[in-house]
């Protein structure tokens, strides 16, 4: 009688290999088809969400992922260059800020200089001071 019982454990056994076997074939499949797919709905990121739909309809889950990711990537990209834009306008309002300061201590220094209230070793450094901002 335990032969019996052997049969059907040992053809449980292949079963499940057969099938373990299958399983990650088609894992591997899944992985190629992923990244041999081509994205094809980010060239044109103001595509009609109605159009975006019906484009997206008869992809498989693996392309949807692909799809997905590549709109990340595409919106990580874009709030980077926002970022860096963002940078760069506060720098050069810094920037601005600063000239207009030092314009206008100069303006203030070589009125000084203009009224006689200032000796000629400072009107020579604030005469300089200004050529430097021009």
């Amino acid at each position: 009688m335990p032969r019996m019982n052997a049969a059907p454990r040992a053809l449980g056994m292949v079963l499940l290999l057969a099938v373990m076997t299958v399983s990650v074939d088609d894992a591997h499949a899944a992985d190629d088809t992923a990244s041999d797919y081509a994205v094809i709905t980010t060239g044109d990121p103001n595509i009609p969400l109605d159009e975006l739909k019906l484009v997206l309809m008869p992809l498989t889950l693996d392309e949807l992922r692909a799809e997905a990711a590549a709109w990340v990537e595409l919106v990580r990209r874009k709030a980077h260059e926002i970022s860096d834009a963002e940078i760069a306008a506060r720098y050069k309002s810094k920037e601005i800020k600063e000239t207009a300061s030092a314009a206008k201590a100069a303006k203030q220094a070589s009125d000084a200089v203009a009224s006689g209230s200032v000796d000629d070793d400072a009107a020579e450094k604030i005469d300089k001071a200004a050529e430097e901002l021009k």
